[in-house]
């Protein structure tokens, strides 16, 4: 009862390899954080995690079992380098909006999707690659977290203000975002600028794009730490509801969202310059809101028929003055012209009576102040479209001189003083006010 072994022979293990390649079985993914996790009939080498070869793995919607469908190709994931019979990928933002968007959740056409792994994707410790699989199930996991504001940029220059958020916002329509429920508010005495019908762009995106109105950009600026602002910065509030990501999810309120304010450092361009050649009423419109309070000084504004402001055919606006007639606007300066601007914007117009050709309208630099305090450059190029003169001249005042005969016949705007034009058998003196 107290045998002892014997010295044991060592034994030859003859091994088989291991010959069967891997299947891949089911696939499951967690929309709230974008977790693909895929198994397969056996363990998969994943360490390192470079021997998963995410670009032949594809997230389809695609009901056929041949691929060639709609599909996204997973590249840019991160694998968990983790040797077992699941292995995980961790999808970029774009694909797990991507597949949210053509899912059987909410926010997807209600179709779950699959998965293709295309041959040689992953490998099992024996070194066999896996071979070609369509249409792979995939249990999801509906995306049920609201988005988060991160923080914002606000471009005083274009006023474009960007909201960052921690996922895909659905912008497709645009009318998904309601500009209505975003605030900017001045932190040091509650003034605001809610941003009712601002412009959304329309793309799926990580940020929001909302383009102010010149009214509001003009707004912000006033209520901005930067040049023409009160030097108390901005924040952003984000009412509830205002948007919602890819899976429909809406966002709660967010008050206090920190804004990088990136002056108005654009100077003010004259974009159009037009004339009615009836009244010598000259409109100019500028690329922004100008500064009521910033003197306008006319001497530097001309006329010319050439695109230099050197030309020697030119007449100078000095004395020209606002109009009370026309509305300005806050782009928009209007001038009324004396009879000698008139009449030479007339006589360099392509209307009947001009020269043929169009004039120009000529600006030396600081001449203008946008709301930020900059100052025009020099502008030489804008064409002055003009808009003929369709009232007759008429007679205001008759004067003789009895001593040696001589008619002064005064009009109501400039006419040609050339004999070719004058036509005196159509002219006669009478006793009787009525006209001949």
């Amino acid at each position: 009862g107290e045998n002892r072994n014997i010295n044991a022979t060592i034994l030859t293990i003859v091994e088989h390899p291991d010959i069967i390649t891997p299947r891949i079985l089911s696939a499951e993914v967690d929309y709230n954080v974008g977790v693909l996790i895929i198994r397969a009939s056996e363990t998969i080498d994943s360490t390192p995690k470079s021997l998963v070869n995410v670009s032949l793995i594809h997230i389809a919607n695609d009901s056929s079992n041949t691929g060639g469908g709609d599909y996204v190709v997973l590249e840019g994931t991160t694998v968990t380098a983790y040797d077992d019979v699941v292995f995980t990928i961790l999808l970029t933002e774009k694909q797990r909006a991507y597949a949210i968007s053509h899912s059987g959740t909410q926010g997807g056409d209600k179709v779950a999707i699959t998965i293709e792994v295309l041959p040689g994707a992953v490998k099992d410790i024996g070194t066999n690659p896996c071979g070609s699989f369509y249409n792979i199930p995939v249990s999801e996991t509906a995306d049920t977290t609201p988005p988060l504001i991160l923080r914002s940029v606000l471009n005083l220059s274009t006023g474009l203000l960007e909201i960052i958020v921690n996922e895909t916002i659905d912008t497709t329509p645009k009318d998904l975002v309601n500009p209505s429920k975003v605030v900017l508010y001045n932190s040091s005495n509650g003034a605001n600028v809610r941003l009712a019908n601002a412009v959304i762009k329309q793309q799926d995106e990580v940020s929001v794009f909302i383009t102010l109105t010149e009214k509001q950009r003009v707004e912000a600026i006033a209520l901005s730490s930067t040049n023409g602002g009160d030097t108390t910065a901005l924040t952003l509030s984000v009412e509830a509801g205002a948007m919602q990501d890819i899976g429909t999810n809406k966002n709660n309120r967010f008050d206090g969202i920190f804004v990088t304010e990136v002056a108005d450092t654009a100077p003010p361009a004259l974009k159009s310059a037009s004339i009615n050649l009836t009244q010598g009423e000259l409109i100019l419109v500028f690329s922004e809101t100008v500064n009521r309070d910033f003197l306008f000084n006319v001497s530097g504004v001309s006329i010319s028929n050439r695109t230099t402001a050197f030309s020697p055919i030119k007449v100078s606006l000095e004395g020209a003055v606002e109009s009370s007639v026309v509305e300005k606007g806050p782009l928009r300066i209007v001038l009324q012209l004396n009879e000698v601007q008139r009449s030479y914007a007339h006589v360099t117009s392509s209307q009947p009576g001009g020269d043929g050709h169009d004039g120009y309208i000529h600006i030396e630099r600081d001449k203008i102040m946008d709301m930020a305090t900059n100052k025009n450059l020099k502008s030489n190029d804008v064409v002055l479209v003009s808009f003929p003169d369709i009232v007759n001249p008429r007679v205001s005042n008759v004067s003789v001189e009895l001593t040696n005969g001589t008619l002064f016949v005064v009009f109501s705007e400039s006419i040609i003083n050339d004999a070719a034009y004058i036509f005196l058998k159509q002219m006669f003196i009478s006793n009787e006010g009525e006209q001949k």
